[in-house]
């Protein structure tokens, strides 16, 4: 009886958690999803994945807005999460960047969500991709040029990396260069910003880096028992994850960047 009394209380501090107003004004957001494995009412394991969406505002100040259990990362699924955020608070016309791996439908949700911001691909997520796709003993020199474009001091400089990337490579593995070629606007929306931010909002490692602690969390534990007991461990972990977060606000971010 205990047990179940204190189950009760934790699902309903999740349930709160999820419902809670998002005060803070978000201008940049992060989106990535991350797979688990979770015990069906069949008692056959599967597949979700939590959709998770991390805002940062001017000042530095930032958080894990919320997350999501889903089957895929459709357009339907994002939506549904985004909207959520806009119906508790968060202003979708303060949003100037949001910066995601481009995975399923990811890019359409934004877009809905988010008609006037602009959409950053993570240079992480699409360097390893096209690095993949190349032998391994060419994966070192291509680095090197990729590198060259997103740590250009400018944008002009990076568009110059670029075509030097795509004149080395082009011959070789056209469709390196394509895929790069196709995405190359959306890498370089953060050139747009403050060469302070670029660091931060090129990639969605910040909230790459909160995942590794919720997959090192989650791993002794293997095959989860349900969708609930998702949410209690993931609520548990944000919550303490959003207590470190408020502490430590991100530099090089100001009220008037």
């Amino acid at each position: 009886a205990t047990i179940s009394r204190l189950t009760a209380q934790l699902d309903d501090q999740v349930a709160g958690f999820h419902r809670r107003r998002i005060r803070m004004p978000v201008r940049y957001l992060l989106l990535d999803g991350m797979w688990v494995s979770v015990r069906g009412s069949d008692g056959h394991a599967s597949k979700r994945v939590v959709l998770a969406a991390y805002g940062i505002a001017a000042d530095g100040t930032r958080e894990l807005l919320d997350y999501r259990q889903a089957l895929s990362e459709s357009a339907w699924a994002w939506g549904t999460l985004l909207r959520s955020l806009i119906g508790r608070g968060l202003d979708p016309d303060g949003v100037l960047l949001v910066v995601a791996d481009g995975a399923g439908g990811i890019e359409t949700a934004v877009a809905e969500a988010f008609p006037d911001a602009t959409f950053g691909r993570c240079w992480t997520h699409r360097v390893r991709n096209l690095l993949d796709a190349i032998p391994a003993a060419e994966r070192k020199s291509a680095l090197r040029g990729l590198r060259a474009i997103y740590r250009a001091s400018t944008k002009r400089a990076a568009v110059a990396a670029y075509w030097r990337f795509a004149k080395a490579w082009r011959r070789r593995h056209p469709r390196l260069v394509a895929g790069l070629e196709r995405d190359l606007e959306s890498l370089l929306a953060v050139f747009d910003l403050p060469a302070a931010l670029r660091v931060s909002l090129r990639t969605t490692n910040l909230i790459e880096r909160a995942f590794r602690e919720l997959r090192r969390r989650l791993r002794p534990i293997g095959t989860l028992s349900d969708r609930r007991s998702v949410d209690r461990i993931l609520y548990g972990q944000v919550t303490r994850l959003n207590e470190l977060l408020s502490r430590r606000p991100l530099a090089g971010f100001t009220q008037e960047s």
